[in-house]
């Protein structure tokens, strides 16, 4: 096959995947906000197990409204509000968060697999969502996040890349999370490979036993982090600061890591 069929075909396959599941919504956006009007005051508004996929609900204030379970795949969240939101389980794959809010959300086990948060070539720090004090516990974080702000969020066990490297590295670029921040984020165990996490702070951080191997953290911040039984294979350290720095005596791979003769120590 060529490479254009190939690349024709792929098209095809990849507009299906887009535009089935949107005919399988339960709800309409105007139905959901209808249903946040009549709720106001009332309490928590639940849309646990909804399947919204592809609907547009930017701009809109979900705080403390419970998605538990839903499938938000291919949803808008524009400058919408989720602070405090329950978001367990749900499916945000090919979502859309420009300036969302998910302070203080719980995410644990979401799954948020090539979202988006900007439409230009190069990310801008004003439209990037965040996730300050969110529990992200088990998630799956696979997309382009530059300058996200991760500050004292649960990642502890989240793992950054897809679920099944053999059958999405080939059509998902690796995970590209530069200039964000995990200060005072919580990353026990987290699998953090082959990410590029060029300029990123995770001062406080505690990153006891994650799995860094691979990634790129030129001129990252490690300034009292804690990387107790942290793995460093094959990582790019040029430049990374280890100033006060626990746990580095235990941490693996530093051997095999690139450029760690260049980290300020």
């Amino acid at each position: 096959m060529s490479r254009e069929s190939w690349i024709v075909r792929f098209a095809i396959l990849s507009w299906a995947a887009i535009a089935l599941p949107a005919l399988a919504a339960e709800m309409t956006a105007r139905e959901v906000t209808e249903l946040l009007f009549k709720a106001e005051g009332q309490g928590t508004v639940d849309l646990s197990k909804k399947d919204l996929t592809f609907l547009d609900l930017s701009g809109i204030n979900f705080k403390r409204a419970s998605f538990e379970g839903a499938d938000l795949h291919g949803v808008v969240f524009s400058d919408s509000n989720l602070e405090g939101a329950n978001l367990k389980g749900v499916r945000l794959n090919l979502a859309t968060l420009t300036r969302t809010n998910f302070t203080n959300a719980n995410l644990e086990g979401a799954s948020l697999l090539r979202v988006a948060f900007t439409a230009s070539l190069e990310p801008r720090p004003a439209e990037t969502p965040l996730f300050i004090g969110a529990n992200l516990k088990g998630a799956r974080l696979h997309s382009r996040l530059d300058y996200t702000d991760f500050t004292g969020a649960d990642l502890s066990s989240a793992q950054f890349g897809p679920e099944d490297p053999r059958n999405e590295l080939l059509l998902t670029a690796r995970p590209v999370m530069n200039g964000a921040n995990f200060s005072r984020a919580k990353l026990k165990d987290a699998g953090v490979r082959n990410t590029k996490l060029r300029f990123s702070r995770w001062v406080d951080a505690d990153a006891a036993g994650a799995d860094f191997t691979g990634s790129d953290l030129t001129n990252a911040d490690f300034t009292g982090a804690d990387v107790t039984g942290a793995n460093f294979t094959n990582a790019i350290l040029y430049g990374a600061n280890f100033t006060g720095t626990r746990g580095l005596d235990t941490a693996k791979g530093l051997d095999k890591a690139i450029d760690y003769d260049k980290a300020m120590r």
